[in-house]
């Protein structure tokens, strides 16, 4: 899927794969400190809300999920003025008013252009489990 393209250097090995946060929960006392462990979405991590956020995304956690992320290339052409867009979908259910329509992101680059003409812009999100729909 789209995080190993974008995300994980070819060739990277992991000790564990899983296919979701609830599966490395249930594998979590096997594993030691040291592993590198790939899980594809971390959307449903905090799935138990009676649990403080702080609890599983803590500042070492945070930094950790960073490092890699900072540390990867952009891939904007040299020399212009780059922008990025993340349009959220994959989270939200279906008519959730925080899923804005695409006619919003179409007007902001038409917008953008007008004051920065070559600048290279690129729009991500997911579409794996897709749920929200605002086209």
């Amino acid at each position: 899927g789209a995080s190993r393209e974008l995300f994980v250097a070819k060739g990277t090995k992991f000790s564990a794969d899983f296919a979701n946060v609830a599966d490395l929960e249930k594998h979590r006392g096997t594993l030691t400190s040291s592993e590198s462990v790939y899980v594809p979405s971390l959307k449903d991590w905090h799935h138990d809300r009676n649990v403080a956020t702080s609890k599983f995304y803590t500042k070492d956690l945070l930094a950790a999920l960073r490092r890699p992320l900072a540390a990867a290339p952009l891939r904007f052409e040299p020399g212009l003025p780059t922008v990025a867009v993340h349009v959220r979908r994959g989270d939200l259910k279906r008519g959730d008013e925080r899923a804005t329509n695409n006619g919003y992101y179409f007007d902001l680059i038409e917008r953008l252009r007008k004051f920065v003409q070559n600048a290279d812009i690129h729009l991500w999100g997911t579409m794996e489990g897709t749920k929200a729909d605002r086209a």
